[in-house]
């Protein structure tokens, strides 16, 4: 129990340290939230400090360190059970989102739930989701947005389709791997983390709608391209007046 205990808050604790912020505090000496989208996360740090910065940002900070090495502590080290590592996940995701250290604002927890999807060896689902993503984005619409909310809808679907559908696959894929035939928990779990993603949209970081375009038609922007507005430029352009 005190492990569990333990686990979770730490993980908590570290998936809330606002690497974003801090970065484009140190890096350039900016608000990072007064510009473009206002996230915390990689993509706005990629568009306002740098690419290579934001890319570090997403992969080691907001991916390795506070999704996906949490999991793994929990599995490998502390040796928790199958809830604990999934309630750490899960946490830190939150946390990420929900920094109580920024007011309670956030990224998008993109980076983050990738990370903690590949710790609970959701590898098949992130492949099919990375093809279809990449084939949409190339021949149909080049909206990455778009495509993001796509995979955060069908993550759990594929993922429970998987585990209940008689596929015939080798033993290198059998339900012994555990790449395919998934325990309940990773499955509540899958769907945990598309209902957070999507609550995030749906909140941003507690902006008030643009008055422009009306809190119903702002909504259903924020849902389908991550943005308050029709056009992607204007939001992630923005620069403090």
């Amino acid at each position: 129990m005190l492990e569990t205990s333990l686990l979770i808050v730490g993980a908590y604790l570290l998936g809330s340290i606002p690497s974003g912020y801090v970065i484009g505090k140190l890096a350039a000496g900016i608000d990072i939230r007064e510009y473009g989208s206002g996230n915390v996360g990689a993509s706005n740090v990629i568009a306002h400090v740098g690419k290579m910065t934001g890319i570090a940002q997403g992969l080691l900070f907001d991916g390795f360190l506070k999704g996906y090495a949490p999991v793994m502590l929990g599995r490998y080290v502390l040796e928790v059970d199958l809830w604990a590592q999934c309630a750490a996940g899960i946490v830190a995701i939150v946390g990420h989102n929900w920094s109580p250290f920024i007011g309670f604002t956030g990224g998008r927890g993109v980076a983050t739930s990738m990370a903690v999807t590949l710790a609970l060896d959701f590898w098949i689902e992130m492949f099919i989701m990375g093809v279809v993503s990449a084939a949409g984005i190339l021949f149909i619409a080049r909206d990455t947005g778009f495509w993001t909310f796509v995979s955060i809808l069908a993550f759990p679907i594929i993922a429970l389709a998987l585990t209940t559908a008689p596929l015939p696959l080798p033993d290198s894929l059998s339900a012994a791997s555990g790449l395919v035939d998934k325990p309940p928990e990773f499955i509540l779990a899958s769907a945990c983390v598309s209902l957070i993603l999507l609550g995030k949209r749906l909140t941003a970081n507690w902006e008030s709608p643009h008055n422009e375009y009306g809190f119903a038609r702002v909504m259903v922007y924020r849902l389908l391209w991550d943005r308050d507005v029709p056009r992607k430029v204007e939001w992630t352009e923005r620069r403090p007046d």
